[in-house]
């Protein structure tokens, strides 16, 4: 992070010292620009999935939840988090910290965070959780996506018999999938709870 500037990246993307400040005059912008192009790729494909699943003219059939299997594939498949996410592991790490003391890239880490929540409660709900949960569990859900798409990888180490590595596409399925399940489960049951709170009351 600390040997980029506005001169380096002119001279990579073949432009003017000038006309790189033109639109990046500042190191933060120019950064965060960079971030937000990144993390944009990689959502927008998994939000294109969702809009023509729940928009009526771009499909032939009614909406119905995927479930959470298929809810858990997708979410791996549209993020990225095998191997080649592990090339980015360092830069999210390095922006994370960066965005605590600058605004500017602490602005597009969490436009970032917020989107990808709004995402966990698309997943959720394609997982069939109840609308009511989503929030609240898409928190959680949330949560786990940061832990494996950064704090996993970053304490990659290769020491024997306590190895821990990158997960496997599989493993990070099956790792999403129960927790897609139990929240399923959860919200379920508490929905049971509150409709036959209802019907004993009236």
């Amino acid at each position: 992070m600390q040997a980029v500037n506005v001169r380096a990246a002119a001279a990579e993307a073949r432009c003017s010292v000038g006309f790189m400040r033109h639109y990046y005059d500042t190191k933060s912008l120019l950064l965060a620009c960079t971030y937000e192009l990144v993390t944009d790729t990689q959502l927008r494909g998994l939000e294109e999935v969702f809009f023509a699943r729940r928009e009526p003219s771009l499909s032939s059939t009614p909406w119905t939840p995927l479930g959470p299997e298929r809810a858990a594939e997708l979410l791996v498949t549209y993020l990225d988090l095998g191997e080649a996410w592990q090339f980015l592991v360092g830069v999210q790490l390095s922006f994370h910290a960066l965005a605590q003391h600058d605004a500017t890239v602490g602005e597009a880490v969490g436009s970032h965070h917020r989107r990808l929540r709004s995402d966990c409660m698309a997943v959720l709900r394609e997982a069939g959780v109840p609308d009511a949960a989503l929030k609240d569990e898409a928190e959680d859900l949330w949560v786990l996506l940061i832990g494996l798409t950064v704090l996993v990888p970053g304490l990659a180490t290769d020491d024997g018999e306590s190895r821990l590595t990158s997960l496997a596409p599989e493993r990070l399925v099956g790792i999403v999938r129960r927790h897609l399940e139990a929240a399923v489960a959860r919200t379920t049951a508490e929905d049971t709870r509150c409709w036959t709170k209802q019907v004993n009351d009236r």
